[in-house]
């Protein structure tokens, strides 16, 4: 199985290859609107069950796309920063950890971070973050749901565009 990201620069790299196409098509189109990119939710299950998000199509290497939502890549008005994190369990696992604010955690590896809006809008669907404790870790869930698994609780939540 092929890594999604082989090192944090190469994160970085393409963070900011996304920076550029987005000037770009502001500098094209000569406005200052908001650009969303998908945020792709997916995991891995092979001999331990592998979680993570990406920029990318999740579908690929053995990988499964779960969720897939636009999010904003900077900062626009009433919208607020999500932070992921990735950790792996001794025994090779990977779990992933959504904050509203920074998480310093130790074993914890920032992975990326996002703007999403902090309020309904016209437009705009909910995304649910729940946390479970056993082994610490995030799952998101789209929509109205009520239908919480056992041993997760919901943290917050946030809106992004249809």
């Amino acid at each position: 199985m092929s890594a999604l990201f082989e090192t944090r620069e190469e994160l970085l790299e393409q963070s900011k290859e996304h920076a550029r196409e987005l000037a770009a098509l502001k500098l094209k189109r000569g406005d200052e609107r908001a650009i969303t990119f998908p945020l792709h939710i997916g995991s891995y299950t092979g001999a331990f069950r592998r979680d993570t998000a990406d920029w990318k199509d999740m579908n690929r290497d053995g990988w499964t796309e779960r969720l897939v939502f636009k999010v904003f890549k900077f900062e626009e008005p009433g919208t607020f920063k999500v932070t992921l994190k990735l950790a792996t369990t001794s025994g090779g696992a990977t779990h992933v950890l959504a904050n509203r604010e920074p998480c310093s955690k130790d074993g914890w590896k920032h992975l990326l971070e996002f703007y999403a809006y902090s309020e309904q809008r016209p437009g705009t669907d909910a995304i649910w973050v729940a946390y479970h404790s056993t082994p610490e870790r995030c799952i998101f869930l789209k929509g109205d749901r009520t239908d919480i698994f056992p041993g997760w609780e919901r943290t917050f939540e946030f809106w992004v565009p249809m």
